[in-house]
Order: C-alpha cells, then sequence, then structure tokens
C-alpha cells in the first residue's frame, strides 16, 4: 500500500489512476480513432457493412484485439451516424473502451450510456462472443433493442431482446430461442437468470434457449448488482398446505394490533414529547426576551408531561416489536400469550402448533411493515409488487415464506397456493458465471468497494461530454410531513409559472396519488401522475415525452408555465427527458467550443473551468457581445461576485427536480436529480425532508436530531441546514451499510448452494 507521500507524488507526476486511466484512452481515441473518421465517411453503406468481415479475418489472422479496436470503433461509430444520427462523442468512445476491459463506466446520467456501449458490444461479436446487454426493466429492453438493431444492422449483426411476457416453456418458447440466437440479446437482469434456471431444469438439450454466457453489459449496474442483489431469484413450484390457516392467522393478527393499540399510541405521544424538548432546548436557549421565557416555560411543562407518558407507557402491555429497517416483527412473551389465547389453541410450541409462530409472525408483517400502494398494489383481485427501486410492478413474482399469503389474507383477496422453491441463484453469483463482465451507470463511486470485493469489478469515473450545469440545493427540512407537503405544492406552482417544467419525484404510488390531489385542490394545476397503476404506467412513453415541454396556461392563452409530472421511481433510471422549444433559454448554455474561439477564449480560462454563466441575471448583461469580457477573469474580476452567486439563488431556466423525501440509498436520490442538467442544460433540484419520513424516523442518528433542535425546528418551519443534510447523508450511508452485510450474507449462504449448483448443473 502506498503512503500517503507515495499517492501525492503519483498525483504530481500524473494524477489520480482514475485521470490516468481516462487520459490513455482519450490519446487512443485523438491519436488512433479519429483520424479514421473521414475514411468512414467515404465509404459507402456496402463498404460498410463489408468492415464485419475483414475485421474478424484480421482476428482470425492472429491480429490481436487492440490492433482492431481503433478501427472497429470508428466503423460503428460511422454507423451510428447514420442509422439514427449520434456520432459518439469522444468520452462514449472512452465508456467503450473501458466495457471492452471488463470495467464498470461511470457516466453523469445524460451522457449517452445506451450508446456508449454500441463499440464494446461490436468488438465483442468480431471476437466470436454473444453479448447480453442487461437493463432494468422491459420498456426499457423494448426501447434499446430497437436503437441498437438500427445501427448494427448496417454492419451485419443481429439484434434481439426477451421480455417477461415471452412464453419460456414449449413451442412458445422459440421467440425466446431465436432471441438468444442473435448476436446480442437485449433482456433484463431477471430474466436471463430465470432463463439460466429453467433451462437447467429442462430434461433435454433441444428445450434449452439462452446458448453461452460469453459477455454481460449491465445497464444501471449498480441498481441490477448491488441493490437488487438482496433478493435471490427463486422458480417456485406448489407446495401441499390448506390456505385457510392464513385466514386464521390474519384474524388473530388483526385482534393483536386492536390490542396493542393503546401501547402505539402512548410511545408516540412519549416520542412527540422528545422532539419538542430538543426542539425547545434549542428555542429557550437562544437568548432573552417574550419568545425565549415561552420556550422555557413550554420546555418545563414538556418534560413534566413527559414523566407522565414515560409512566403510562411503562404500565401498557407491549404485544410485538417492529423493526421497520429490517422489515421485520417480533412478539414479546406476552404477545404470544396473548396470540395463543385469541387463536385458541394452547401452546404455539407444541405438536400441530409449530408453525403458528411463523404464520403469526408473516401475518403481523403484512399488516405493519408492509403498505398497499407503496409496497404492493390490488389489482384485479391479486396482490401484485411493486419494485421499491424502480416502481414498476412485478407481475407474476411473488414474496417467499408464506408472506404473500399473508398480504392475500390481509387485503382479502383470494390466496394463493404456497410455492416451494425448485431452483434458486443470487444475481451475484448468476453474473459471475459470465466469461467477462461490465457495467455502466451514472452513481457507481460510492459502492466502488463492493463492486470491487465481490465482483471484481473496478469502476472508472467518465468525463461527462458538457460541463453539468445544475444547481443542487440544500434540502428543506420541516417537522411534519402535511407542512412538507404544503411547502413542495408552493415549490411546484411557483416553479411552473416561471415557465419550468417540474418533476416530483416521490417514493409510493399513495404519495404520488396525495401531491396530485393537493395541487389540483389548491392552485389547480394540470399536471400528469407516472406510477405502477395501469392507467398511468400504459402511458409511460406520453407521459415522459412531455415531461421536459411547457404548455399554454389556458386554450388561446399566449402566457406558457411549465409542464408538471409527478412520478415514482419509475421516472428515474433510464428515462431521458428531453427539454422542449423555449425551456432553455439561448443565453444560459456555455457557449460551445467554435463561439469560444470566435471570442478568444480557451475552455479552461472560463471562472470557474467550464461552468454556467447565467447572464439573465447579471445587471452588466450585453446580449451584442453575449458577455464575451466575462470568460476573461482577469479582465472582469467582478464577475463572479455579480453574477455568478445571483445564478447560484436562482436559476432561470431548465428542469426543477423536486424531491419529497430521501430515498435509503445516495445513488436513487442521484438518479433523480440526474434527470436535470443533462448534456449541459440548466437544471436545478431540491430535496423536501420531515422527521416522519422513513429514513428520518429510521436512521437519523440522535446528532442531527440535536441540530434540528438547536437550530429551532417546530411545526410548519421549514430548516435549510448544511450540516442537516450531512446529517441524512450519514444515516444513508448507515443503510446502505447494512444493506451490504444482508448481500453479503446472502452470497456467503449461496456459496455452498453454487457449488452444487455447478456441479449439478455441469
Amino acid at each position: 500500500m502506498l503512503g500517503l507521500p507515495g499517492r501525492i507524488f503519483l498525483k504530481l507526476i500524473g494524477g489520480s489512476r482514475n485521470e490516468r486511466i481516462v487520459r490513455a484512452r482519450i490519446a487512443t481515441v485523438r491519436g488512433k480513432i479519429n483520424p479514421l473518421e473521414d475514411r468512414m465517411r467515404a465509404m459507402s453503406d456496402e463498404e460498410l457493412l463489408a468492415q464485419t468481415a475483414m475485421l474478424k479475418g484480421r482476428l482470425a489472422g492472429g491480429a490481436g484485439v487492440g490492433d482492431v479496436l481503433p478501427e472497429a470503433f470508428a466503423t460503428v461509430r460511422e454507423a451510428s451516424r447514420r442509422a439514427i444520427n449520434i456520432r459518439h462523442f469522444d468520452v462514449q468512445l472512452v465508456a467503450g473502451m473501458i466495457l471492452h476491459e471488463g470495467w464498470i463506466a461511470e457516466e453523469a446520467t445524460g451522457e449517452g450510456k445506451t450508446f456508449a456501449c454500441y463499440p464494446a458490444i461490436y468488438l465483442a461479436v468480431l471476437e466470436g462472443m454473444h453479448v447480453h446487454v442487461v437493463t432494468t426493466n422491459d420498456y426499457l429492453v423494448k426501447r434499446d433493442a430497437d436503437l441498437a438493431r438500427q445501427v448494427f444492422e448496417r454492419l451485419g449483426v443481429t439484434v434481439g431482446y426477451i421480455t417477461s411476457d415471452m412464453p419460456a416453456y414449449g413451442e412458445g418458447a422459440k421467440d425466446r430461442k431465436a432471441s438468444y440466437s442473435c448476436n446480442v440479446t437485449y433482456g433484463t437482469n431477471s430474466e436471463f437468470g430465470f432463463d439460466y434456471l429453467r433451462d437447467n431444469m429442462k430434461t433435454s438439450l433441444a428445450e434449452q434457449v439462452q446458448g453461452p454466457l460469453d459477455f454481460a453489459i449491465i445497464d444501471e449496474v449498480d441498481s441490477i448488482l448491488i441493490d437488487e442483489a438482496r433478493t435471490p431469484l427463486i422458480i417456485s413450484g406448489p407446495a401441499y398446505g390448506q390456505t385457510d390457516r392464513f385466514r386464521k392467522a390474519d384474524a388473530v393478527a388483526r385482534e393483536l394490533i386492536a390490542r396493542n393499540r393503546p401501547w402505539d399510541q402512548a410511545n408516540r405521544q412519549v416520542e412527540a414529547l422528545k422532539r419538542e424538548i430538543k426542539a425547545l432546548g434549542g428555542e429557550s436557549g437562544k437568548g432573552k426576551g417574550d419568545d425565549a421565557d415561552k420556550a422555557r416555560r413550554r420546555l418545563t411543562q414538556a418534560q413534566n408531561e413527559l414523566q407522565q407518558a414515560e409512566a403510562k407507557l411503562e404500565s401498557l402491555t407491549r404485544h410485538y416489536e417492529v423493526e421497520m429497517d429490517k422489515k421485520s416483527v417480533h412478539m414479546t412473551h406476552e404477545g404470544v400469550a396473548a396470540a395463543q389465547e385469541i387463536a385458541g389453541v394452547g401452546s404455539f410450541y407444541v405438536g400441530a402448533n409449530m408453525e403458528w409462530p411463523h404464520l403469526m409472525e408473516q401475518a403481523l408483517r403484512a399488516h405493519l411493515v408492509f403498505e398497499k400502494d407503496k409496497d404492493y398494489v390490488v389489482q384485479d383481485g391479486k396482490v401484485v409488487i411493486v419494485d421499491e427501486f424502480t416502481g414498476r410492478l412485478l407481475e407474476g413474482r411473488e414474496w417467499s415464506d408464506g408472506l404473500h399469503q399473508a398480504a392475500d389474507a390481509k387485503e382479502r383477496v383470494p390466496i394463493k397456493d404456497e410455492n416451494q422453491t425448485m431452483a434458486t441463484i443470487t444475481y451475484q453469483n448468476f453474473f459471475k458465471l459470465y466469461k467477462r463482465l461490465a457495467g455502466m451507470t451514472g452513481t457507481a463511486m460510492t459502492e466502488a468497494g463492493e463492486f470491487l470485493k465481490i465482483y471484481k469489478l473496478d469502476v472508472v469515473s467518465v468525463p461527462t461530454h458538457r460541463p453539468v450545469n445544475r444547481i443542487d440545493h440544500n434540502d428543506r427540512i420541516f417537522g411534519e410531513v402535511e407542512a412538507k407537503f404544503s411547502a413542495i405544492a408552493e415549490e411546484v406552482n411557483t416553479y411552473s409559472k416561471m415557465g419550468r417544467p417540474v418533476l416530483v419525484g416521490t417514493t409510493s404510488i399513495e404519495k404520488s396519488e396525495k401531491l396530485s390531489d393537493m395541487l389540483v385542490r389548491r392552485f389547480g394545476i394540470e399536471h400528469q401522475v407516472l406510477n405502477a397503476r395501469p392507467e398511468n404506467a400504459t402511458r409511460e412513453a406520453q407521459i415522459v415525452l412531455h415531461a421536459g415541454q411547457r404548455r399554454a396556461l389556458k386554450k388561446d392563452s399566449d402566457q406558457m408555465v411549465g409542464t408538471v409530472t409527478i412520478a415514482t421511481n419509475m421516472a428515474g433510471r433510464g428515462v431521458d427527458i428531453k427539454l422542449g422549444e423555449g425551456v432553455v433559454w439561448h443565453n444560459c448554455r456555455v457557449p460551445s467550443a467554435e463561439k469560444l474561439a470566435e471570442l478568444g477564449v480557451q475552455p479552461e480560462a472560463l471562472f470557474p473551468s467550464g461552468s454556467n454563466k447565467c447572464c439573465i441575471f447579471c445587471p452588466q448583461y450585453d446580449p451584442a457581445t453575449n458577455c464575451a469580457h466575462c470568460f476573461k477573469p482577469k479582465l472582469d474580476p467582478d464577475f463572479p461576485a455579480r453574477g455568478r452567486s445571483k445564478c447560484r439563488e436562482v436559476v432561470p431556466c431548465g428542469l426543477h427536480i423536486v424531491g419529497t423525501e430521501r430515498h435509503e440509498a445516495r445513488r436513487i436520490d442521484n438518479q433523480l436529480r440526474g434527470r436535470s442538467g443533462r448534456q449541459g442544460d440548466p437544471g436545478s433540484s431540491r430535496f423536501f425532508l420531515s422527521l416522519r419520513d422513513d429514513l428520518m424516523a429510521i436512521f437519523a442518528g440522535e446528532w442531527t436530531l440535536k441540530v434540528l433542535g438547536w437550530l429551532g425546528l417546530q411545526g410548519d418551519m421549514a430548516i435549510e441546514d448544511r450540516r442537516v443534510s450531512k446529517g441524512v447523508e450519514r444515516a444513508q450511508r448507515k443503510v446502505e451499510e447494512r444493506n451490504f452485510e444482508i448481500r453479503k450474507n446472502l452470497l456467503e449462504y449461496d456459496e455452498v448452494m453454487d457449488f452444487q449448483r455447478r456441479a449439478f448443473y455441469g
């Protein structure tokens, strides 16, 4: 290991390791790939098509992959330009090289990851590999495969895709098999994994569909290899058992919850008084005057009330303990005794009653941990799971160990027969079966250690094509949820009136609909809702298409307002919101390299380097010269204080992002933010939090709550303070560490089975 002096020396002589990797590949792009561009453009379509056979011939003749890489990359760049009018930027070719080498390319959102993988795909096909491109949902599978097919058909490379609605068995599986026979196959992580398990359960090689596992390129790699790695892939078969036992357990759970209600109410009162005392402690210590005296009197009163409330809580019976961070419920001794009495079966721990503790745990989890319209929806008389990371319905998927049946009983819908596991594999062990693995995402660096430890995948951060022009404001924090939602509605109304489109990210269907009602009731704002409800999900493409536009306030009105879209996590990863006419103001973007050259300014001379200037709010804005003098700090040293500080306060245009609470993982928040400020466009974001949010209630540390007390957070007050935002990030890191332990334990348990599975599947 290098000590600090050694690392500083390396930095001085060549930058960080990441910078050296990127610099070397940029040199390849500029020195070997770009010089081929004119020759590629001069080729006819037939000559371009012939490149594939020629390059394969060179490899067969003994040429190294590195020898053909420049021409292969130049070829696919030209095919893309002709087919879909997209020419790969230099940094996208750098990303392609990183993918080819079996690493993870971290590219900022909006940098065109969909296209950056084409050069790596093409080079792998030339090597004779089958390439699986893995993404997170069927919508993206179809969209990305259709785009890629237009490019690769010009090079004689075949592209197919698999989706969850394709039959997996019998005669209907021929479409699936045909897609796998293509050079490139697009699909979701779950479909690739399930096909591996299904193929190895089949009794004939002719029935198998998947083929070799050569090279997988995973889009949104952190979502698939990190977020979803907590849940193994399981193929189930019917198990024997009576479903009425779930109804009986549900009835007992309902009664137990009713008996526990006095304890719950008393506990909420205790927690509310503790929060108030922390806040009053900050207020009463702030100085003299009537307000301080009033705060001190209320503090004394609250402390007395707390003593009484704690005494009352101590006298009540607690029947169970809920751990929301672990999604678990455990009955206390008193709870077990009460449940045995309600069920009328004697002891739970003898003979035929031994399954009762498990049934009760699942019934209580269904009622107390899993929420309707957040964790699942009821559709056509069935409980359908909602993916917590993508916000989409997981049709055909079920929770295991009787939890799904407990949710059926809770919602009083027909109870599915319980299943037993027939085959299972973790995502970690499935993707380690590929000969080569690579990935791309906008948010990987926070989990770089886990990628290296579990998957042996290095992460390389790729520079952006244009500087990011998004302003990320400090979180705005409230004591109560209702005050938070009221402030969100005000913010949406304000920004929409400015003519800026607004995307509001929510964490559940229920909250998206609550905010929708509030916008209509308070401001009459016309808007769209994108969530997992079928009537909304089927309009996803149309809603996304208009999410970055402006519209007339009223019919035949000249006043333009920004469109408003309220969405669950469905509008996060992979969603490219294109900005419409008038949303980005002409002078709100850093001039192009050509324009800077005309002005005699080098890009590195910008202050700060390469960033946005927002001339609209500068009192000395000169439209005739586009404020050329502002790009020369030596000539105008006052510009940063005069212009840029104002820009930090108000972003005049672009998409505005509103987050209604922080997610457990920082990466999910960054994905939402990343819908704005793409490809150098201006934009902004702000998150609104309350102390009642799940993350704050479960994971916020004592230090964060103390700071809020010092700052005097009460009722509908709002606080913006960087210290609190840092505290929230610490809470998120705490959750990420816990989730890493869950994934690590799951992998360790699966290692033994993986050894047996490989031996059995051969």
